[in-house]
């Protein structure tokens, strides 16, 4: 499997399970932005203090 997708899968596997991913990837973060699915950035304070 290829990085992309392996990407794929982890988000697909996220919003199947209304997880909320923590990752340094742009893309992902983006794709959330977007509404598609919950991730935070790995260097989130506010979420490492929690």
């Amino acid at each position: 499997m290829t990085r992309r997708n392996d990407g794929r899968l982890i988000v697909a596997t996220a919003r199947h399970h209304r997880l909320t991913l923590i990752t340094e990837d742009r893309k992902i973060l983006d794709y959330a932005h977007q509404g598609h699915l919950r991730a935070h950035a790995t260097g989130d304070e506010a979420l490492l203090s929690a």
